[in-house]
């Protein structure tokens, strides 16, 4: 009985989130070196443009690959941050209505 309570309330902040156009996407992309080799473990942080405020952060897999998912809309830039490599910023880019899922160009670790 508690669960058919709750159900109207999770329905209905859903709606909010909808209303408010904080629709969610996702973000995908590979890490390699400079050799083009996928790098594994690599620390991948998801920052707000605005503030450079980090939002999320993944590791990359064997194949190089991190993704974010459920981003709200927004501008983004990728850090990656790695001893033995130079800093990584990317520059910005959006996750909105029209870009529900962003592919970036495989990023070069030197």
């Amino acid at each position: 009985m508690k669960y058919l309570l709750l159900l109207p309330l999770i329905m209905a902040l859903s709606m909010q989130n909808i209303a408010l156009g904080q629709v969610s996407g996702e973000i995908h992309l590979k890490v390699i070196s400079a050799e083009q080799k996928p790098l594994d473990g690599i620390m991948v942080q998801l920052l707000k443009a605005k503030d450079s405020a980090m939002v999320l952060y993944s590791f990359t897999g064997e194949d190089g690959v991190a993704e974010f998912e459920n981003v709200k809309n927004d501008n983004y830039k990728i850090y990656i941050v790695q001893v033995g490599y130079n800093p990584y910023f990317s520059s910005t880019f959006s996750v909105d209505s029209a870009r529900k899922q962003v592919t970036l160009p495989d990023i070069i670790l030197q």
